[in-house]
Order: structure tokens, then C-alpha cells, then sequence
């Protein structure tokens, strides 16, 4: 009795995750039409071929959904876990282009359709977090702001807009793109190590115009550019 159970308990995970599957497939089929401007749970429960209540089961909003199909591509173009550290952020950049490579329709739909504009912007603050992350380990000493230069072009190497723009105007992309990748970030470390006084006052210049500051004009004692600081409206 208790064997038969947990047969069934088995049988209905099993389940479960089938028309999970099922769900997060046909809302990348939705992306990849182009068509519609919002990525629909009803939609998506019809291509799949469920009933909308099955749908929303799974995924109560849409929220919920977009998370899960952003898993999904992460998955698909193999990030595996998010690098910790520059040394693994390196060493990922050949397989996550690779991916990219591989998961060619599914990347086209990423960038391209209006649908996936919410995604596209989860995955923008996704990798800039791990990015984030990776840099503040490796340069502890330094500030947010003078870390910015580093962070925002290490980024640049992890992005869908690379991948395309690299493939579409250049004809490279898959590994070979992510060593071109990894020889760019490395290049970037280098310099960071070689001239951290100009790395660091060229990520405060950049945090300053980020933050709509005035030109920056003004010294810390250590060297550092600091923008002057705005004048009060009257």
C-alpha cells in the first residue's frame, strides 16, 4: 500500500513537471512569433494545450512566469551557477557564448521580440548583479562608484546585444566568441591592475554623469577624481 503511494505521489511530480515544461516551451514559441506585445498566461496555456486555471497553478502571474522563462534560457544557453569570481567569470564566457550559439532561435526571440522587453530587462539587472558581485570580491578596497567602469564593460561581454551585434555585423558568435570575450575582460583586469588610479577616476566620472552630476573637476587627497557637487535650485 505504502509502495503504491508513493508511486503515485512519484507519478504526480512527474506530471507536475511535464506540463511545467510544457508551459515554459510554448511562452518561448509565443516569443519567438513576435507577435504579441505582452506575454500572455492564457496564450501560453493554449499553445501548450492546457487549461488556463493549469496555467495559473503553475505560475500565478505573470511575474512568476517571466522569472521562470528567464531560468529557462539561462538554463538552455548553459550559465550553470553564476560566476563567483573573475578567474570563473573567465572560464564561463566560451560556454555561455557557446550557448548563446546553440540557442540560436531561442536568443533571437530574447532580443528581439516586444514580448520579451520585461525579460530582457530581468536579465539586464540579473547579470548586472553577478557582475556586480564578482567585481566587489575581487576589489574589495574600492568603492561602488570606482568599480563602475570595470563593471559596466564586463557586462557588455555577457550580453545578448553582444551576441548579436557580433553575429549579425561580424559572423562571430559560439566559443570562439566567448575566447574573444574572455581576452577582452582579461585585457580590462590587466589594465585595472597596471592603472587602478585611472580605472578607479574613470568609474567616479562615470557614476557622476550617471547620476546627472556636474563635470568633475575636484581631487580627493588619494587622487581620485570627485565631481563638484550641484548647487542648490533657488
Amino acid at each position: 500500500m505504502l509502495k503504491d503511494k508513493s508511486s503515485q505521489v512519484t507519478l504526480r511530480a512527474e506530471h507536475l513537471a511535464q506540463t511545467r515544461h510544457r508551459l515554459l516551451e510554448a511562452a518561448i514559441d509565443v516569443l519567438c512569433e513576435e507577435g504579441p506585445a505582452e506575454l500572455s498566461l492564457r496564450t501560453v496555456a493554449k499553445v501548450a494545450r492546457v487549461s488556463a486555471p493549469t496555467a495559473y497553478r503553475h505560475f500565478p502571474t505573470t511575474e512568476d512566469l517571466l522569472r521562470a522563462v528567464l531560468d529557462e534560457f539561462d538554463r538552455r544557453v548553459d550559465f550553470g551557477e553564476y560566476p563567483q569570481t573573475v578567474e570563473e567569470f573567465l572560464t564561463a564566457l566560451p560556454r555561455i557564448h557557446g550557448g548563446f550559439a546553440r540557442e540560436e532561435r531561442s536568443m533571437m526571440a530574447y532580443v528581439r521580440a516586444r514580448a520579451a522587453a520585461p525579460l530582457r530587462e530581468k536579465g539586464r539587472q540579473r547579470r548586472a548583479r553577478a557582475v556586480t558581485e564578482v567585481l566587489a570580491r575581487a576589489l574589495p578596497r574600492w568603492t561602488d562608484a570606482e568599480r563602475l567602469g570595470l563593471t559596466a564593460a564586463f557586462q557588455v561581454f555577457v550580453s545578448s546585444a553582444t551576441w548579436e551585434l557580433w553575429r549579425n555585423v561580424w559572423g562571430v558568435q559560439g566559443e570562439v566568441a566567448g575566447e574573444l570575450a574572455a581576452w577582452a575582460v582579461s585585457t580590462l583586469v590587466r589594465e585595472a591592475e597596471k592603472r587602478p588610479d585611472v580605472v578607479r577616476a574613470l568609474g567616479v566620472k562615470l557614476a557622476a554623469a550617471a547620476a546627472g552630476a556636474q563635470p568633475i573637476t575636484k581631487k580627493s587627497d588619494n587622487g581620485i577624481l570627485k565631481p563638484s557637487k550641484r548647487k542648490a535650485n533657488a
